[in-house]
């Protein structure tokens, strides 16, 4: 997942082609006349110039001018700053990453937008190892920002060395007190390591520290349960079903206990639907629709999980009336129950949304026609025919249900067009 320093980068260089900034938050724009060894008429000229033409989108010129200005004084950094932007956005990232070695090289003021952008370089063709010292450098420059100690750790733990992660985030911690940013990740740490009591440790902190997010507990409790800690899991989990729990994740994870430990799916179901039924948004529709389509073959020979499903099912249709592959999920639950008029029903309400799922027309078509339901059989399968013109099997059952409505003419235009 890319990182919100990563992400800050971006912005960075596309606000650099498209308005000339190169601003970071607390940082004062690179384009300025003024350079670190004082104003320079001819540099700064030429400086300019280049910022205009890339401004403009005129990189090749930009580049001349940036480098006409280092002609002049070579030592300044923001004019490698700005070339090296061009070059990554551009696509030709080694001769971005020797700009941007040369503005750390010449930087004085240990700027962010100059450190970040070789993090980055380097980042892209896969040396980590050479970012260790520019984090070092942004976190001496930069005490107070916590993310450049998350990112050097993930940088030692993309290089196989927990110990190495652990000890910067330690220094974190000890500077900026227990937050998840930083427990979390100690706890994958360890893991990582093998070393699950320490593991476990960090889970207790967070959950500890902070009480009211119950997702933290829920996370003990799960890492007990599949450690085979099995007593401290149930205590855990046993406290947390006591608890006001607003959040559908945490609900999810009770569920996921109880039909691990269960004999039955009681408890399993009563869970689900308190977790669907959550107004929090940790519960998304996609995960709510995936854990439905997990149940649907198990429901097929389970009139007890067939009840539950379709109970499911009614709460995120309540939340996304109009979902096309809800009512399509919909459509196969009553097939299960052999309620094949709600079945027909849903597939008519799906092609009114949308009419480009020929998959989903050609199951309308067989409901209508194992209901021998001839009207709406010769309506569906006309309409089909026009927006599959194609497929024989549309034709199939428009020759049948215009010959039992007794629209010859039909029944000859639609075999000549077939045949």
């Amino acid at each position: 997942m890319m990182t919100f320093r990563k992400i800050l980068l971006l912005t960075v260089l596309l606000l650099s082609l498209s308005a000339g900034y190169s601003q970071k938050k607390g940082q004062k724009s690179d384009k300025k006349p003024a350079t670190e060894k004082g104003f320079d008429f001819n540099f700064s000229f030429y400086f300019l110039e280049g910022n205009k033409n890339k401004n403009l989108g005129d990189y090749d010129n930009a580049i001349k001018n940036y480098t006409r200005a280092l002609s002049i004084d070579n030592t300044q950094p923001s004019a490698y700053y700005e070339i090296a932007t061009i070059l990554f956005a551009t696509g030709d990232y080694q001769a971005a990453q020797t700009y941007a070695e040369k503005a750390v090289q010449y930087d004085k003021t240990n700027n962010i937008a100059y450190i970040d952008m070789l993090i980055y370089t380097y980042e892209y063709s896969n040396q980590p190892e050479k970012t260790i010292p520019l984090y070092r450098k942004l976190i001496a420059s930069n005490p107070n920002d916590i993310e450049n100690y998350y990112e050097l750790a993930k940088v030692y733990q993309k290089l196989n060395k927990p110990k190495d992660a652990i000890k910067v985030l330690d220094e974190a911690e000890k500077k900026f007190g227990i937050t998840d940013i930083v427990s979390v990740q100690k706890e994958m740490m360890y893991e990582q390591m093998g070393n699950m009591n320490k593991s476990f440790e960090e889970m207790k902190k967070l959950r500890d520290a902070y009480p009211t997010n119950l997702r933290y507990k829920a996370m003990l409790a799960e890492a007990y349960f599949q450690n085979k800690k099995i007593d401290l899991a149930r205590t855990e989990f046993a406290e947390l079903e006591k608890m006001n729990i607003d959040e559908g994740l945490v609900y999810l994870s009770l569920a996921e206990y109880h039909r691990a430990v269960d004999a039955q799916y009681y408890n399993y179901f009563a869970m689900l639907e308190k977790a669907f039924s959550c107004d929090d948004e940790s519960l998304t529709y996609e995960l709510k629709m995936q854990i439905l389509n997990q149940l649907l073959p198990i429901a097929r020979n389970d009139d007890y999980i067939k009840v539950h499903i379709k109970r499911l099912a009614s709460i995120v249709e309540k939340q996304y009336p109009s979902d096309i592959a809800l009512s399509a999920l919909k459509a196969d639950i009553a097939m299960m129950n052999n309620d094949y008029k709600s079945v027909q029903q849903n597939l008519i309400d799906i092609v009114a949304e949308d009419k480009s799922s020929y998959e989903i027309w050609e199951h309308l078509m067989n409901i209508d026609y194992h209901l021998q339901d001839f009207d709406n059989l010769y309506a569906h399968s006309k309409e089909a025919s026009e927006l599959f013109p194609n497929m024989l099997t549309v034709y199939q059952y428009y020759v049948v249900a215009a010959y039992l409505k007794k629209e010859f003419r039909e029944v000859v235009e639609a075999v000549d067009y077939a045949s």
